[in-house]
């Protein structure tokens, strides 16, 4: 899980512009992390229908 706690950001000089930089990093992160819980519930998803709709067999799945 991604830490939820306050970060505190420190900038190396006085000019907010590299607060954007952290910003756009934010949001490539948030990405990354859907596609990576989206590529492991999916697979998930379907053993268990496979399982229970189609009888098959779990060491088989």
């Amino acid at each position: 899980m991604i830490a939820t706690d306050t970060a505190k950001i420190v900038l190396m000089n006085d000019k907010l512009i590299n607060l954007i930089d952290v910003l756009d990093l934010a949001k490539q992160l948030q990405k990354t992390h859907r596609k990576t819980l989206l590529s492991g519930v999916i697979p998930t998803v379907g053993i268990i229908a496979g399982v229970f709709v189609f009888n098959i067999s779990v060491s088989i799945a």
